[in-house]
């Protein structure tokens, strides 16, 4: 008998709870190859499950020997699906990516050194001298103005509806025109004359930027007041004190200020003479 006609009798003998053509339709041409099993055929192929002690194994070694191998890759060589080996690598290894971390400079080994060396030269300071050795330090640092500074992008912030195109702003440059700030304080405050530390037994500390660390001149001075240099090791995280707050609260009064007195100036101002 063909497909269609049983069918056919079996929907007079089930009803609605007839299998499908389709299945009446293979299970027909497979009695007629002589197939009267009803499993499936062995596949080729992944077996049921891929997620056992030796894949795991393999995964892992496989992101450990080659740390920026992507998931697709390994999935494509072990022949298994992507979301098993995020799950290998996530869950069960704990393996996580992540970006490379931006760094300023990368030391050399002399350079780690001396920073290790500065590190306990102040802890040995401290342990003799206690408070008194950071009553002592005076710092000093140069901040450098131009008369006028361009509006930040995150002070031009607007609100806009959905939708609505952002707004553009056009790329200024700085005046040519600056003046320089130089500071010098301690753990009390700055004040304009600080006559009684001429004599005092002070311990200097700025960066070593090169116009801090110039032997012919700037060393020589503080060898003639008999001050005390504080060690900065080259590319030193630590930022001087005036960074965390005294620079960025003036940058913003300078700013104000200079909207304010710019605009009544004369153009010999501008012009520098």
């Amino acid at each position: 008998q063909s497909s269609s006609n049983i069918y056919e009798r079996m929907v007079v003998v089930y009803g609605d709870n007839v299998p499908s053509y389709t299945t009446v339709f293979e299970g027909a041409r497979r009695f007629k190859d002589a197939q009267l099993t009803i499993e499936d055929d062995p596949k080729s192929g992944r077996p049921i499950t891929t997620t056992n002690d030796q894949t795991i194994k393999v995964v892992k070694n496989l992101a450990i020997e080659d740390r920026r191998i992507t998931i697709q890759q390994i999935a494509d060589t072990l022949s298994i699906l992507t979301g098993t080996v995020h799950d290998i690598l996530h869950e069960q290894s704990h393996i996580t990516k992540f970006c490379s971390r931006w760094v300023p400079h990368l030391l050399t080994p002399d350079q780690r050194h001396e920073r290790v060396e500065a590190c306990q030269e102040l802890l040995a300071c401290y342990s003799i001298e206690k408070n008194h050795f950071l009553f002592r330090i005076i710092t000093g640092d140069e901040l450098l103005f131009s008369y006028y500074q361009p509006e930040s992008k995150r002070s031009s912030k607007q609100w806009k509806q959905a939708g609505s195109p952002p707004p553009t702003k056009l790329k200024q440059e700085k005046s040519t025109n600056k003046v320089l700030y130089s500071f010098f304080w301690n753990y009390k405050e700055i004040k304009k004359q600080r006559r009684d530390l001429i004599s005092a037994d002070v311990i200097l500390h700025h960066d070593n930027a090169p116009a801090n660390t110039s032997r012919h001149l700037v060393s020589s001075a503080i060898l003639n007041l008999k001050y005390e240099m504080l060690r900065h090791p080259p590319y030193s995280p630590d930022l001087v004190p005036s960074d965390y707050f005294l620079f960025p609260i003036l940058k913003d009064y300078h700013k104000s200020w200079m909207e304010i007195v710019l605009p009544k100036q004369e153009i010999s101002l501008l012009s520098g003479t």
